[in-house]
């Protein structure tokens, strides 16, 4: 029986956020599952705001006071790793012994 696993898999908490752990990720990072064997790498950059021509702006609260509204670009930091990798290294017996360090 060959299993898929993809963005849609329901994944429990403990195993996202040892997955997280594992990318060194934040605790409210979103996991995105890709084709292959990556293991996890946190992927992305951090949200900014920019101008109306498209220029990064570093003071967002002194434009807004002086030219007018700044655009905001929103954050696209995931932690990505692949189906392989999580079938491969996701083992009942490291499933425990994962959960076991969680609670200690």
């Amino acid at each position: 029986m060959e299993v898929k696993i993809n963005n849609k898999t329901n994944i429990s908490k403990l195993l996202k956020r040892w997955i997280r752990k594992s990318a060194g990720a934040n605790n409210n990072t979103p996991i995105h599952i890709v084709e292959g064997s990556l293991p996890p790498k946190l992927c992305g950059k951090s949200g900014y705001y920019i101008n109306a021509s498209g220029d990064i702006i570093h003071h967002p609260n002194a434009y807004r006071k002086a030219w007018g509204k700044p655009i905001y670009i929103r954050s696209t930091i995931r932690v990505e790793v692949g189906s392989e990798w999580l079938l491969n290294n996701m083992s009942i017996h490291s499933l425990k012994m994962n959960k076991l360090k969680c609670f200690l």
